[in-house]
């Protein structure tokens, strides 16, 4: 609308009754415009250049109906990773690799992530395990990458502090079937 700014313009949205429950987000590069645009009460939500699209999803996500899709590969990750323990034969003999490569290369990743919804470091961790996992024909270890990817995607953040915090058992759970293979 030229000649208006985008107070005006909210103002003009939530005037008019018929417009009323249209949400209305700002968008801007001030961290100073932050207060202002909270305080003058025509915007529902806010955004700050430059946007990720984590934010922006979590922004719509407010204000849009939606479900979390949970896909059938995601719902045979169990709690307790019973799923491990019917590993097939060409997977068991590359375990010790495996669980040392998830011990030196990732678990240090995991840690300076874990409980720090940094959203970038994430989904560079994720998908890094994603690539290990496919490089050793992994499946269980790409699709729970592929649940932290689609978390993020859905910033779904109660979930993916859920999923990230498994990263350590399925280490543990592993190096319990190298030594239980070992002992056989």
């Amino acid at each position: 609308m030229p000649g208006l700014n985008g107070y005006e313009v909210a103002e003009k949205i939530k005037s008019d009754p018929r417009l009323l429950n249209i949400p209305v987000i700002a968008f801007t590069a001030s961290v100073f415009s932050v207060e202002k645009i909270e305080k003058c009460g025509f915007f529902d939500g806010h955004l700050l250049k430059p946007v990720t699209r984590a934010d922006l999803l979590s922004q719509i996500s407010r204000f849009l109906k939606h479900k979390t899709r949970i896909s059938d590969n995601q719902m045979e990750m169990s709690d307790d990773l019973s799923y491990l323990e019917n590993l097939p034969a060409e997977i068991l003999i590359i375990l010790p690799q495996i669980e040392e490569s998830l011990r030196i290369i990732l678990l240090p990743k995991w840690e300076i992530i874990n409980g720090k919804l940094v959203l970038f470091r994430i989904e560079e961790f994720a998908i890094e395990l994603k690539q290990l996992a496919l490089n050793f024909n992994f499946i269980y270890l790409a699709d729970y990458a592929e649940k932290v990817i689609t978390e993020l995607e859905m910033v779904d953040l109660d979930a993916l502090r859920e999923t990230l915090s498994e990263f350590p058992r399925i280490i543990d759970k592993i190096s319990s079937i190298i030594k239980n293979n070992a002992n056989e």
